[in-house]
Parts: C-alpha cells; sequence; structure tokens
C-alpha cells in the first residue's frame, strides 16, 4: 500500500502530538518515527494499522495524493485572541485546517456549487479595509444598518464555512483560499453569537484582501469586520454622545448591531463618538465584570449548511451512509458525524447539484 509520509506527520500533529509521543504509543523509537516521516523507513501493514488506531483516522489518509495536504502557510490566515501561542498550538491547527480542506474537498469531488457571487479580492486596488467593506456591502447587496444573517452572505457566495472544534481557546478561526481552490473557513466551536459574527467577518476580510502574509493584516481584518458588520456612518447615529454610564444603551445596541458591547465600545471609540478617558473606563468595567470571555445579552445564532448541503446532495444521489460518506472524507465515522453532522436547521438559498 502506498503511504505518504507527510500525511503521517499531519494526522500526528492535528492530534497536538510530538514524535516521542506517538513513538510511545506505537513501541517504536523516535528515531525511527522520524526516518518513517521523512521517507527514509518502510511502513508495514502491522504498523500502518497501529498508526491508524492511535491517531484516529482511517488508513487510506496515509494514502491520500492531493494539493490540500501541502496548502502554503501564506494561505492560511488565523483569527487569534490577544494571546501567545505554542508552536505545537500553531502545527495543530494548521494540520486540522488541512485535514478539513482533504475532507471537504473529497466530498465536493461529484459536487458542483451554483452561486449567485463569487467574493471579489482586493488585489492591487488601492482601498482601505474599510473602504472595501463598503465595496463588499454593495456587491452583496446588503442593505443598510446590521447584518441580518452574516453567514447566509458568506454561504451564498460559495465560501464553505466548517465548526469545528481547534483543541485551543485561543484560536477564534482560520481561513485558506489556495490557488484553483474554493475559499474556506474553519470556526471554532464554542464561540458566542456575537464573536461568531465579527470572527466571520475578520475572516471574510483576510480571503478578500490577503493572498500574502504581512505585518498589518490583523489589524486590517479588524477594521474590514468593524466597517462591515456596522458601517461608520450608519451606526454612528446609535452611538452619538456615548459615555461611560450607558451600559444599557450598549446591551440593546448588542442585539440590534449583533456585535459584543467591547466591539461596540471600540467602534464608537474609532470613529470618535467616544472619548479616550470613557473608552479606558469601559475596558476597566469589560475586565471587572469578567465579560471578557463572555457578555449576557442575545445575540441569534447563525448556522453554516452549505457543506451539510453538499453532503445531503450525495448522500441522496448516490444513496450514501453516513460510513460511506466518512470513507469518502477520509475520517472515522465518528468523527465525520461530529463535524459535519450536526442538528439540521434552514441554510441559504444555495444551489448544490451532482455533476454528470
Amino acid at each position: 500500500m502506498f503511504v505518504d509520509p507527510r500525511m503521517i506527520t499531519l494526522a500526528r500533529e492535528a492530534q497536538g502530538w510530538n514524535q516521542t509521543h506517538l513513538a510511545g504509543l506505537l513501541d517504536v523509537t523516535q528515531g525511527y518515527l522520524s526516518k518513517i516521516e521523512s521517507g527514509n523507513a518502510e511502513v508495514s501493514d502491522e504498523l500502518l494499522a497501529k498508526l491508524a488506531q492511535h491517531l484516529e483516522t482511517p488508513a487510506a489518509l496515509f494514502s491520500y495524493v492531493g494539493s490540500a495536504s501541502t496548502i502554503e502557510v501564506t494561505c492560511l490566515h488565523h483569527r487569534r485572541r490577544a494571546s501567545t501561542m505554542s508552536a505545537p498550538t500553531k502545527k495543530r491547527i494548521e494540520a486540522l485546517a488541512r485535514l478539513t480542506r482533504i475532507s471537504v474537498e473529497e466530498l465536493m469531488k461529484t459536487v458542483r456549487i451554483t452561486t449567485d457571487k463569487s467574493i471579489p479580492r482586493r488585489g492591487d486596488v488601492d482601498l482601505t479595509p474599510a473602504d472595501f467593506a463598503r465595496v463588499v456591502r454593495e456587491y452583496f447587496a446588503i442593505p443598510d444598518g446590521p447584518i441580518e444573517n452574516l453567514l447566509s452572505y458568506v454561504e451564498r457566495a460559495g465560501v464553505l464555512v466548517v465548526h469545528r472544534p481547534l483543541g485551543t481557546a485561543s484560536q477564534d478561526a482560520v481561513s485558506t483560499w489556495p490557488d484553483g481552490g474554493a475559499p474556506m473557513m474553519i470556526v471554532n466551536t464554542g464561540l458566542s453569537p456575537d464573536r461568531e459574527r465579527f470572527t466571520v467577518a475578520h475572516e471574510l476580510g483576510h480571503l478578500v484582501m490577503h493572498g500574502a502574509p504581512g505585518d498589518d493584516q490583523e489589524t486590517e481584518a479588524n477594521d474590514f469586520a468593524s466597517e462591515l458588520l456596522a458601517p461608520a456612518e450608519q451606526i454612528r447615529e446609535d452611538l452619538v454622545g456615548l459615555d461611560r454610564r450607558d451600559m444599557g444603551r450598549l446591551m440593546r445596541l448588542k442585539t440590534k448591531w449583533g456585535m459584543s458591547i467591547a466591539a461596540l465600545v471600540r467602534r464608537a471609540w474609532s470613529i470618535d463618538e467616544l472619548s479616550d478617558e470613557d473608552y479606558k473606563s469601559y475596558q476597566i468595567q469589560l475586565t471587572k465584570l469578567g465579560w471578557r470571555q463572555a457578555e449576557p445579552g442575545h445575540v441569534p445564532a447563525e448556522d453554516a449548511t452549505l457543506v451539510r448541503r453538499v453532503i445531503e446532495a450525495r448522500r441522496q444521489h448516490e444513496s450514501l451512509d453516513d460510513d460511506a460518506l466518512a470513507a469518502i472524507a477520509l475520517m472515522k465515522p465518528e468523527q465525520f458525524r461530529n463535524v459535519f453532522l450536526p442538528a439540521d436547521e434552514a441554510g441559504p438559498k444555495t444551489e448544490v447539484t451532482i455533476s454528470a
């Protein structure tokens, strides 16, 4: 059986393990595992079975041949909280992103997605992130005011969105758009609806603006997200006169605009509707209240359904059960169900058809 050693490395990194840990589980030396992963040692059928068992993946994954396993890091954009991330954690997230793309691309091999619009790219056009956010709103024909369902616009443009645990609370999402591939976001599970909306807007900013890494990309993506969700001249009237005593007002605006209080405070400050002194006061209040991680107030959850519709199209057209679909996705059935088959809800009106 052909084995691509890079897939062993990818599966190991997706578990967050170093070579020493996996070698111990396999009862081989770290040096021998290193030779396997570098392509300098053969993998017996017995060892391949043990690798599949411990890495919780079908052995067929190790024979995968395709571009998704080697997506350049320049195509990976990250939305993370302001914290230091260890190298193993970063590798794990990137490995999960690559494995997710492999699974989705395998599922889409006989599927064609028809969209009214594709997402635009900034290219060499000299526009600020806020300017381009306004271009995107106009391009998607988003009405003035709060965006009712951001994910529906994103998915209608053909962006594949997958919710998947990323193994850390420090990472909100990762997005990829390699040449010749479809744009994709992998969003961490467990985010509050308001944070997820900002995260999706942030990742959309990366997809439309950034083809290669740069020093200011996180700031640019945040500026894009803020203007996309709350255009300055559309939210200004709601923020005029805001001061440090207006927490109740911010709670109401959170529900209206689908943004966290923290994001609204920063938005008010960035468009000069909140003084530096009051901005600092709000930062202190949010910390004291413990609202940095979770705030009160209701924002409706949004659901990504496009990939699920792809799966259901194949299920119905080809009479496939979950086990067969999992095998196509190069995943174990339980993992496949956990990632791709949550409770069904109404999705965007994106046509999904089976190719002949």
